[in-house]
C-alpha cells in the first residue's frame, strides 16, 4: 500500500495542472473570492477514505490532491457553478 501511495504522489506531483491557489490574472473564470469547497473522497464499495486522489474543477486549471486521510480543500474559487472531477489510479473519474 505504501508503494502505491508513493507512486500516486509522484505521478500527481508531476502533472502540470495540479496547482495550489491561482493568481487573479491567470484565472479563466474571473477574480477569486473567499468561496471554498471542502470534502473527502470515499471508495464507493468499502466507504474507506482514499488518499492522494486528484480533485479538479472540470474545464479549468483549478485542482488539488486529497491528503493522506482523503480530505481536500479548494480555496478562493471564483463565482459560478462548478463540476468537480475526482481521478485516481484504479478508479473511474
Amino acid at each position: 500500500m505504501n508503494k502505491l501511495i508513493c507512486t500516486l504522489f509522484c505521478i500527481f506531483s508531476f502533472c502540470g495542472f495540479i496547482k495550489g491557489e491561482e493568481s487573479e490574472t491567470s484565472e479563466p473564470f474571473g477574480k477569486p473570492t473567499d468561496a471554498n469547497i471542502f470534502g473527502h473522497v470515499l471508495d464507493a464499495k468499502t466507504e474507506e477514505h482514499l488518499p492522494f486522489i486528484n480533485i479538479a474543477v472540470k474545464n479549468s486549471t483549478i485542482g488539488v490532491l486529497s491528503d493522506a486521510t482523503g480530505h481536500f480543500v479548494l480555496k478562493n474559487l471564483p463565482e459560478g457553478t462548478f463540476i468537480l472531477v475526482a481521478e485516481g489510479i484504479g478508479y473511474k473519474p
